[in-house]
């Protein structure tokens, strides 16, 4: 298993210092990924909104700013909210679609805030409280 570890990133150092992958790239096949292996208990595709697109890839570009290697998955539920975990950590709940949107942050071990009926750009800002949590994570 190491062996193959090695070769790995071998392979992807020598990929990298000959065709270095744009951040935009990264961060396209990051979500690419997460859309393709998002959670909905009946294993079919789901339909993304341009709003959560927009969310998830802002989400991935902050995140990439400060962390290489992570993962980060999504549940989607049946009133169309995603639980979101960083790692294997859950980080929160957002809902971008239909009635009575918001997004859950958390605080410290017990702490909990919903941001509720905000436009996009709103919940966009308040990625940063996600961001906090997930520096907090990583302490543990």
């Amino acid at each position: 298993m190491r062996l193959i570890k090695k070769i790995i990133n071998l392979f992807l150092s020598q990929v990298d210092e000959e065709h270095p992958i744009s951040t935009q790239s990264k961060r396209d096949i990051r979500f690419e990924s997460i859309k393709a292996n998002v959670s909905n208990g009946v294993n079919k595709p789901i339909e993304m909104s341009e709003d959560e697109e927009m969310f998830i890839k802002e989400l991935i570009l902050r995140i990439d700013a400060t962390h290489d290697n992570y993962n980060l998955s999504f549940e989607r539920l049946s009133d169309k909210t995603f639980n979101v975990w960083y790692n294997s950590y859950y980080l929160g709940k957002i809902k971008l679609q239909g009635k009575d949107t918001y997004m859950q942050i958390l605080y410290g071990t017990h702490g909990a805030n919903a941001v509720r009926e905000c436009n996009l750009n709103e919940y966009i800002k308040h990625i940063d409280s996600w961001i906090e949590r997930i520096k907090f994570l990583d302490t543990i």
